[in-house]
């Protein structure tokens, strides 16, 4: 699987196309595509749990993103905040911001000068994340952050690396190894600490 040029997802794809729905991507690993597949796998009565890829991120269960925990009881205690965090009654209290952001999104690409969409709808939802997560603009539309390197040398290398969950494990405790990184996971963790 190693040497796809970036483009593993078309690799597997093109496997699928060849062997079928299930096809064995790595020693202890399966790839599944199959649409009934996604309860039986993913839904939350099921006893799968995610692979080692998903500890790619962190070192740390705390400092990842709930769709990265593998720990089922952390999940769920995650999961009740973000219940309550998306709930109708929520939703109203920031969708006056996202319409905001919205507007932003739409006077930046609707000039009639070719843009850069997909900088563009990044950056936007940076900023939609910040207001729903945070009630925090991050300030994105139209400008990066700095710490932002950090995420798209991170997701280079995840491509790179992606058949390989235990090189990233090795490089977080190589000092300096992840730094661009490293920063970008500082700047992630600052609006949840207060």
């Amino acid at each position: 699987m190693t040497g796809t040029k970036l483009k593993y997802q078309l690799h597997v794809q093109k496997l699928h196309a060849r062997c079928g729905d299930f096809v064995r991507t790595g020693p202890r690993e399966l790839t599944i595509f199959r649409a009934s597949a996604i309860e039986l796998i993913y839904g939350s009565s099921s006893r799968c749990t995610k692979g080692a890829w998903y500890d790619q991120n962190s070192g740390d269960p705390d400092k990842v993103g709930i769709e990265n925990l593998r720990d089922a009881a952390k999940h769920r205690l995650r999961r009740k905040a973000w219940d309550k965090g998306l709930g109708l009654r929520a939703l109203d209290k920031y969708e006056a911001r996202v319409t905001a952001k919205v507007n932003q999104l739409m006077a930046g690409i609707g000039t009639g000068i070719p843009v850069n969409i997909t900088q563009h709808s990044t950056f936007y939802a940076w900023d939609v994340m910040g207001e729903i997560a945070f009630s925090k603009d991050f300030g994105m539309t139209g400008l990066e952050h700095p710490a932002v390197d950090g995420l798209h040398w991170a997701m280079t290398t995840a491509g790179v690396v992606t058949t390989l969950p235990w090189l990233m494990n090795m490089l977080r405790v190589i000092p300096g190894a992840t730094g661009r990184f490293e920063r970008f996971a500082g700047w992630c963790s600052e609006p949840a600490e207060y």
